[in-house]
């Protein structure tokens, strides 16, 4: 198999402790991941942090 097709854009729905206005939350966001079909693992894209910082404070979320 083609290792470059053995890889595919996934999003999943991820829970994360984040602490806010002085509480740690259990919220519930989606990331985008790259899935190694072969295996079944889901690798974290930076992408997904990279929209978070971009535009959390824009009324915008993941």
């Amino acid at each position: 198999m083609n290792e470059v097709m053995d890889y595919k854009f996934v999003s999943k729905e991820t829970t994360v402790n984040e602490m806010i206005r002085g509480k740690m939350r259990n919220i519930k966001v989606i990331t985008i991941g790259v899935l190694e079909e072969s295996t079944g693992i889901v690798y974290p894209h930076p992408i997904s942090e990279f929209i978070k910082r971009q535009y959390e404070f824009y009324g915008k979320s993941l």
